[in-house]
């Protein structure tokens, strides 16, 4: 299952038969963007609009790295 926010990784292939099984412990994050139409001034509130989700954290960008090098890793 990927991570909250990421989008699915596409399957690079067959992997080779000396592929290693990688278990990865680290945080998965979801970044949320808004786009404003200037830097606010100190104090200032300003409406946003669009609000876009980005998946990263090290752990998951390490699995996703992982998986297109042809190791096998968990679903």
């Amino acid at each position: 299952m990927p991570a909250l926010g990421a989008a699915p990784v596409t399957d690079p292939g067959p992997r080779s038969a000396g592929a290693a099984d990688v278990v990865v412990v680290g945080s998965a994050n979801v970044d949320l963007v808004v786009e404003v139409p200037r830097r606010p001034g100190s104090g200032e509130t300003l409406l946003g609009s669009e609000l876009r989700t980005f998946p990263g954290g090290k752990g998951a960008n390490q699995a996703a790295a992982a998986g297109r090098a042809g190791a096998r890793t968990p679903p």
